[in-house]
């Protein structure tokens, strides 16, 4: 696992690493938050692989897998085309945080959250019958608060593992919110899939809550890096 912080603008040493795609994609957003926050965490994302992959991070390419539903090329889960590789890869931002999760084999997903101005009404829709139940229990703020956002992040986890985002009926994901983790799930989120899962919860800031899914019976064991080691010296 690697985790960055954005910077509050571009910086010119990140922007010379995106390709085409990643500048059109860029000029593309209006927002000068979410401008600086994509253009930290693919830059960020390049340098994690340039160091595993021995290539010049502006050299790296991706592309799309097929979709796992409907096989489409164009918007299935993100892999790298070159150079050739069988590393798997999750991304995720959220606020000034930005994560990655790189396995060997595939697939894992990850998904960070932070809690800043976030309206509980808005991520209820995605809780089990059970998992509702649980959350109406809760008399405080703050515990209902952390409720949804581990229940948010490892089933969003999982369906980026999956492929699939969160287009999926994920009330039918109980991923025990409750419990700090890791956590044993099965989802058969439809014909296209249906297997099990391990999620487990990341330690972050206190303003945060993230979780990753990788099959069930692949290491639980992982490493959070900061990758600010991998920048260049100034």
């Amino acid at each position: 696992m690697w985790r960055g912080t954005v910077d509050m603008e571009i910086v010119p040493g990140d922007l010379a690493l995106l390709d085409a795609d990643e500048r059109e994609r860029l000029e593309r957003m209006r927002v000068p938050g979410e401008r600086a926050r994509f253009s930290s965490a693919h830059a960020g994302m390049r340098r994690v692989f340039a160091a595993y992959l021995g290539a010049e991070a502006s050299a790296i390419r991706f592309g799309r897998a097929r979709c796992p539903r409907c096989g489409s090329p164009d918007h299935g889960p993100p892999r790298i085309v070159a150079p050739e590789t069988e590393l798997a890869f999750s991304l995720s931002h959220s606020g000034r945080r930005w994560m990655l999760a790189v396995a060997p084999g595939g697939p894992v997903g990850i998904d960070v959250e932070q809690d800043a101005g976030r309206d509980l009404d808005a991520v209820q829709h995605v809780l089990s019958d059970a998992e509702r139940v649980n959350f109406d229990a809760l008399a405080g703020e703050r515990e209902r608060l952390l409720f949804l956002l581990r229940a948010w992040t490892r089933k969003e986890a999982v369906c980026k593992a999956l492929g699939i985002g969160l287009g999926a009926d994920v009330t039918a994901l109980e991923v025990h919110p409750r419990e700090a983790g890791p956590v044993e799930v099965t989802f058969g989120a439809g014909p296209w899939d249906a297997r099990a899962w391990t999620v487990a919860e990341l330690c972050g800031d206190e303003d945060e809550v993230a979780a990753f899914a990788r099959p069930r019976g692949r290491t639980r064991s992982f490493v959070v890096r900061e990758v600010a080691a991998l920048l260049p010296s100034k």
